[in-house]
């Protein structure tokens, strides 16, 4: 292991898991949702909100239930 490198271990439901290559991940939503629980700073969220969007990673709609609210002012994509 590297140092000051933490793993975190959890379990996740399976439409929160992907894969890349032979290695497993969380999904875009899942990761977003992991950043909010963590009180990752606001600014920070807004923007992965945005972008995630933007990318078409995950719609407003998908984030709106994660966090009870329309991230985007009522411009649901």
């Amino acid at each position: 292991m590297l140092p000051g490198v933490v793993l975190h271990y959890a379990e996740i439901a399976k439409d929160d898991q992907a894969w890349f290559g032979t290695v497993p991940i969380t999904t875009p939503l899942r990761s977003l949702k992991d950043c909010i629980e963590a009180h990752f700073a606001p600014d920070l969220i807004e923007q992965a909100i945005e972008t995630g969007i933007a990318r078409g990673l995950f719609t407003a709609k998908m984030v709106a239930t994660i966090i009870g609210k329309n991230p985007i002012g009522g411009r649901g994509r």
